[in-house]
């Protein structure tokens, strides 16, 4: 182990475990499958309990169609990790399906304290800034066909 590593590991000791998960480079976790009738979506990630995310669902053809469109805002502990949409009715196509993490639409302190309150303590390949507004968040997504 290098002195580099020895320093992140005490630091990670030092501060809170939550901390130092949400600093990590991949966060937030997103599969989708179909099973039957359903799409199932397993999400997960390495944030704190307690922290609200948003998942969305929707037709690439046409993400504005709201009849093939769900949003649904998740929280971590309380909400179940596997969701499952019924897309019987949906026309064959691509579908995406995108978690998203908002510093700034979180109100759980430890959350707050984990990522920064603008995201400021966040890093890795799924953090995005927004063009208009300069805010940071965390994105995973996944596509799927449906047949």
């Amino acid at each position: 182990m290098t002195w580099l590593h020895r320093l992140f590991a005490g630091l990670c000791i030092a501060t809170t475990l939550a901390a130092c998960q949400a600093a990590g480079p991949t966060p937030l976790t997103l599969d989708a499958r179909l099973e039957g009738p359903e799409l199932v979506v397993n999400w997960g990630t390495s944030l704190p309990a307690g922290a609200e995310l948003a998942l969305s669902v929707w037709r690439a053809e046409d993400p504005e169609d709201d009849a093939f469109r769900i949003d649904r805002p998740l929280v971590l502990g309380a909400d179940e990790q596997r969701v499952p949409i019924d897309v019987a009715g949906w026309p064959a196509g691509e579908v995406q399906a995108v978690l998203t993490f908002q510093p700034l639409a979180q109100s759980d302190p430890d959350v707050i304290a984990a990522v920064g309150t603008q995201g400021e303590k966040l890093s890795g390949p799924q953090l995005r800034t927004d063009p208009v507004d300069d805010e940071r968040y965390l994105e995973a997504s996944v596509s799927i066909s449906i047949p």
